[in-house]
Parts: structure tokens; sequence; C-alpha cells
């Protein structure tokens, strides 16, 4: 799941201590935050780790001087390394800065818009933003959201579809995966018409995209979620 921090702002990351699958409590346990191109953050290197008798997981919090932004997309990269029964291991995290993580569309607006429920860490609200972003490079978004121009619900629309396509697209990919890891939620996904699925929210997200873009547009189609009230899956049909 992508993590993201606002820029300037401090931030809390949680790392578990695991070695081969099991939580360990290690002996010693340090910390460095990278940028972008590998170098070291507010000298943020090598910073010892406070642990208990019992620590398998650690807290560690980062200033927000060391959350500033400086590039148009920046990561930091939190490498934790510990030494349990003398050897070393490693659990990293990485998370992207942004001027700004907030935008009105939740998980929940895009499973409505699915019909199903999706697990935590498919769907990326801000990402879709950027790849509409980039799908109208005439077009200021940041100006629509801040100003609350009437391009907004247009823009609102476009996220959400956008966001449920790239969903779509995932959960696909990862089938196999998911029959071998939670046959459960295999069982769930697979009778959905993937290809016809596509087609609705790419004539969903068309006809919204032109919206924004000021284009009269007649792919005009039944909505996705119509199915709901009917207490019918809009993917599965069941």
């Amino acid at each position: 799941m992508v993590k993201y921090v606002e820029s300037t702002k401090a931030s809390s990351h949680r790392i578990n201590f695991i070695v081969d699958g099991e939580f360990v409590v290690p002996s010693v346990a340090t910390y460095t935050l990278r940028k972008n191109d590998g170098t070291v953050v507010s000298s943020l290197e090598d910073v010892t780790i406070t642990l208990t008798d019992a620590s398998t997981s650690a807290v560690i919090s980062v200033a927000g001087s060391a959350n500033t932004a400086t590039l148009p997309y920046e990561l930091r990269y939190l490498e934790v390394s510990f030494t349990y029964e003398g050897a070393v291991y490693r659990s990293d995290l990485v998370y992207n800065l942004r001027t700004s993580i907030r935008f009105p569309v939740s998980h929940s607006d895009v499973e409505a818009v699915l019909g199903t429920s999706v697990p935590e860490g498919y769907i990326d609200i801000l990402s879709a933003y950027d790849l509409v972003q980039l799908d109208a490079p005439e077009i200021n978004l940041g100006n629509i959201l801040s100003g609350g121009t009437v391009l907004l619900p247009s823009l609102i629309e476009a996220v959400k579809y956008k966001a449920a396509l790239d969903v779509a697209v995932s959960i696909q990919n990862s089938m196999m995966q998911m029959e071998q890891a939670d046959n459960t939620l295999y069982r769930r996904f697979e009778e959905i018409d993937f290809e016809g699925l596509r087609k609705q929210l790419s004539l969903r997200y068309s006809n919204a995209l032109d919206k924004l873009l000021g284009v009269t547009s007649s792919n005009l189609t039944t909505p996705l979620y119509s199915t709901l009230a009917q207490g019918t899956d809009a993917l599965t049909g069941q």
C-alpha cells in the first residue's frame, strides 16, 4: 500500500521486526532516512531506536523538517536495520511526500462504483488524481480543487472512475496470487467480467474527463452502480 505524508508535517511510522515470518525481539536497531537519490535527510543516519525487552516493533517519528519536499515527486526511504541472534536484518518502508494529501473521494466511494468491497491497499486515490492530471495536462487540477470551481464535481467523478479502473486492472493481475494466498477472496472475484468492467469504467472516465476538458460527449451508459439498490453485486451479478 502506498503511504503518503504531507510535506513539512511530522509523521510516525511503525516498523515490525520479523524474521522468517515470525515477530522477534532484536538486541539493537537503527534507522536511516534517505531522499530519492539516496542521500541522507537531516543527518538521520544510523539513529538508534529505543527498544524494550518485548519490542517486536517500533514507531519511528520523523520531524516535519525532514519531510519537506523540494521535488515534484519526492520520496522518503526509511531503512531499518536490526540485529537478532547475532544476524543483521532489514525492514524498510517507503513513503511519498505531497503538498496536500486531501481529496474528496474515499475508499468506500470507489467501492460503490465497483459494487463490491475491495481489500485495503488496492485503492490509491492520490495516484488516480495524478493520472487524471496527466490525461488533462492543459488544466490545473489543483486550482479546480482549491478554488471550488464548477468543474470540481467533474474532477471528483474523473478521479473516482480512474481509481476504480486501476483497481479492476490490479485485481485481475493478482488473481493467481489471490487463489494461492486467500481462496475466499479469489472466489469473490473469479466471476467478474473484467473486460466488460473495464469498458464500463473507461466510458465513465472518458465522460468525466470530457467535461473537464469542455468536450461534448455522447458516450453515455447506464451507471455501473445502478443495481446496488436491488442488493445485487454489480461485479458478480450475485
